[in-house]
């Protein structure tokens, strides 16, 4: 046989002939004691709830390689006041990976959509978006597809200036059947051998850093289909156009970011807050990019601070 036919069909059928396991157990499994399911569009949706008999309404978003678990420490004290509501976003937590649905629900259209479908299950009109890190992006892309929909927004160490969805030029690669086959073992072996340090370098204070937040943040990693589903994410997300869009802003807007956030740089948040009109501007000491979850205190304050302001008006 020619050796050049030879090396094509190795470099064809080789990555085949690799095998890999996608996650252990189901996404009920690894629920918590507060967990939730919303059935939509045919697959779950983990999420939690507090403050159902409270007449306003906040819906928290988490970032990237991030879940519900990173509003613990301020969901129950802010649901004594609000109706809140925070939830795994496709890929990401608990919320079950699905592939066969009608929709692609991992790409970023359809997760800016999902903040819609869950406020009209839950009959609220308006909500107040609180959005960490990408989360943060994902707020601002539902507000200026649904502006109406939306009360105040908080954006929390928003990744706006930096991210992404993937260049438009490498997206073609990622169907390559070699590719797409080996695409969510590759990306997974990355992310697990980053993982702790990237959480480490979300914070500000490294002790703060226990075995409780590393196991926490490897739990979603159990999910059956992990793997599968955050190649699928990468391969649908994308990008907008929303740098130039901010001064369109008409709602109350609350910025808040740590002092010491080296994954949104400060700076970044501070421009933010300036390249939004009238928006108000808290910077957390001794903080890095989850004052959620390492300064719980001083931005449940900050929140409530902001809210109760504008309900005053």
């Amino acid at each position: 046989m020619d050796t050049k036919i030879l090396i094509l069909i190795l470099l064809f059928t080789i990555p085949f002939m690799y095998s890999y396991n996608d996650g252990v157990y189901s996404h009920r499994e690894l629920a918590y004691e507060d967990s939730k399911f919303l059935s939509i569009d045919d697959f779950e949706v983990h999420y939690k709830e507090y403050g159902e008999g409270n007449e306003e309404s906040l819906i928290l978003l988490h970032g990237f390689g991030s879940h519900t678990y990173t509003w613990d420490k301020v969901i129950k004290e802010l649901g004594e006041n609000y109706h809140l509501i925070a939830f795994d976003r496709p890929s990401f937590g608990l919320t079950e990976r699905s592939f066969e649905n009608e929709e692609n629900i991992y790409t970023t259209d359809y997760q800016i959509d999902l903040i819609k479908k869950i406020m009209e299950i839950k009959g609220i009109e308006k909500a107040t978006l609180v959005g960490n890190s990408a989360g943060g992006t994902i707020s601002l892309n539902f507000y200026f597809k649904y502006p109406n929909m939306v009360e105040n927004l908080i954006l929390v160490d928003a990744a706006v200036y930096i991210g992404g969805g993937s260049p438009s030029f490498i997206k073609p690669l990622l169907y390559l059947p070699q590719i797409n086959y080996l695409g969510p073992e590759i990306t997974s072996i990355l992310l697990n051998n980053n993982g702790d340090d990237f959480i480490e370098t979300a914070f500000y204070d490294k002790e703060k850093v226990t075995e409780d937040v590393l196991r926490e943040y490897k739990r979603p990693t159990l999910v059956k289909g992990y793997k599968k589903a955050f190649w699928e994410f990468i391969k649908g997300s994308n990008s907008y156009e929303i740098v130039k869009k901010l001064d369109e802003i008409k709602v109350p807007t609350l910025v808040i970011t740590g002092d010491n956030d080296v994954i949104v740089p400060t700076e970044q948040s501070i421009k933010l807050s300036k390249n939004i009109n009238n928006s108000e501007l808290v910077i957390l000491e001794k903080t890095g990019h989850l004052p959620q979850e390492e300064n719980p205190v001083e931005f449940t304050q900050a929140v409530e601070r902001f809210l109760k302001m504008e309900d005053g008006k």
